[in-house]
């Protein structure tokens, strides 16, 4: 869940996914029958936002799927941001992706409109192919990086900001501090200062590295996530051992 105190929008372009990751439900639920929001239905939810002058802050154009799958991914986000000018019908989107099919040609279309994007969450969970197939299987974490590293190069401004996410589970919990590293290492070599989060909270102000507690299946095993994740937390130093889930300030801040 996205933690935002106002009004959030959300539509769901694309049912599908390109991958099938053990933690999500694209791997553990039969949704049916699945598929793609119609090019024509798209378009008149815009136009009926805009003839009834409907404005959200925030607009969501993903859910369970990877919205870049669409086969009209191009067209519906360059309808959406030409409506969407003047800033009448949302204030910025935020999507979520795997970062996978954001290619040159989706991100200059990004880039293009960039003052309308909030952030990008990039799905990532790992730093080397070997521990990225355990839990992203079907993908190559080389694509994604390269997509990331091009569209960090070419931005102009911030927001849009980059959320690099980390679920940590069992299988890749050892390859957090190499995540941490080489995030941080791209950040800074771009001149970049960004911050290290393990909750949603304080507010991602800046590029974010973020280890986010894995919400399991099995109730059985939530506290084995919780500690799991708390752990980590403690060994990156992101909080104190002796004071529990408390954020450190603003010390997260690099």
């Amino acid at each position: 869940m996205i933690r935002y105190k106002d009004e959030i929008l959300a539509v769901e372009l694309s049912s599908y996914c390109n991958l099938k990751c053990p933690m999500c439900t694209q791997s553990r639920v039969d949704y049916g029958k699945k598929g793609f929001l119609s090019l024509d239905l798209w378009k008149k939810i815009i136009d009926d936002f805009e003839m009834n002058n409907t404005y959200h802050e925030k607009f969501l154009p993903f859910g369970l799927g990877e919205s870049l799958m669409h086969p009209h991914s191009y067209e519906i986000f360059k309808y959406l941001f030409e409506k969407n000018k003047n800033r009448t019908i949302f204030g910025y989107i935020i999507l979520h992706t795997n970062a996978l099919l954001m290619d040159k040609k989706i991100s200059d279309l990004f880039l293009e409109y960039q003052y309308q994007i909030g952030a990008f969450h990039f799905s990532l969970d790992a730093s080397t192919q070997e521990i990225y197939k355990k839990v992203r299987p079907g993908g190559k974490l080389q694509t994604a990086i390269n997509n990331i590293i091009y569209f960090l190069r070419k931005r102009a401004q911030i927001p849009p900001k980059l959320i690099f996410q980390f679920i940590v589970m069992k299988n890749n919990v050892l390859d957090a501090e190499n995540f941490l590293n080489f995030w941080s290492k791209v950040l800074k070599d771009h001149k970049l200062s960004f911050q290290v989060n393990y909750d949603w909270e304080p507010e991602m102000i800046k590029d974010t590295i973020f280890f986010k507690r894995e919400n399991t299946w099995d109730v059985s095993h939530l506290n084995e996530s919780e500690e799991r994740h708390k752990e980590l937390a403690v060994n990156l130093g992101l909080i104190e051992p002796t004071k529990g889930r408390i954020l450190k300030s603003d010390e997260y801040i690099r």
